[in-house]
């Protein structure tokens, strides 16, 4: 199987612990060499079921094809424009065996949680509940996103911080993301377009069908 948008191997290295081969790609020479140093590891028999690769996912070329090619994690939107989206699916496509299946997730923002960041809450932090932690400080998980519905992007700006037991801020962490955000029309739309069949779409990792409370969007295609 083909992971894309491996990252530093949270679903590689379960998945080669399981006996399975995997091969790994990322364009992200930092998080190849830290799926490297995980890998090193782990024992002989899992680091022999992984291929660590470098590629982009709109545009990789590998001499193999597959059963299964996952994009986990909502990976597939950091490809934040249709050119590359169909890109990569037709990538994928065109790595796929006959009859192999492409899996990936994506969010699904509703109006109400876009509404949350905008107009009179423009430019302001939501703070989930802090998380204990074994020390007895907390971790604080705060985000604020831009939304552009015309594009169909975001800017996602999630901060971490960590707090002592005083209450004081021993280290804090801001990561920036830019994302798309797709319909499930738009996903079947792309797909079909890449030439997919057999598309699936569920709610939130269960075997039920999108419907207005969905947060997550867990696709599946098949190559014909």
């Amino acid at each position: 199987m083909l992971e894309l948008g491996a990252g530093t191997g949270r679903t590689v290295l379960p998945v080669a612990r399981a006996g399975i081969e995997i091969d790994a790609l990322d364009i992200a020479e930092e998080m190849r060499l830290y799926l490297t140093e995980k890998l090193q590891r782990e024992p002989e028999h899992v680091r022999k079921k992984v291929r660590i690769l470098a590629g982009d996912m709109t545009s990789f070329s590998l001499p193999d094809h597959y059963r299964l090619i996952q994009i986990p994690f909502r990976s597939f939107l950091h490809n934040t424009g249709p050119e590359a989206q169909l890109a990569c699916l037709r990538q994928c496509h065109a790595h796929l065996e006959p009859g192999g299946l492409l899996a990936f997730d994506v969010f699904l923002p509703s109006e109400d949680y876009m509404s949350a960041f905008e107009g009179d809450y423009e430019g302001l932090f939501r703070t989930d509940a802090p998380y204990p932690l074994p020390d007895g400080g907390f971790l604080l998980l705060s985000e604020w996103n831009d939304y552009d519905r015309q594009a169909q992007t975001v800017r996602a700006v999630h901060r971490y911080e960590l707090l002592a037991r005083s209450g004081g801020i021993d280290q804090s962490l801001y990561q920036i993301l830019d994302l798309a955000f797709l319909y499930p029309h738009d996903l079947q739309r792309l797909l079909t377009a890449a030439g997919f069949t057999d598309i699936t779409l569920l709610s939130d990792f269960t075997d039920q069908p999108v419907g207005p409370e969905t947060r997550d969007v867990a696709v599946m295609a098949r190559r014909p």
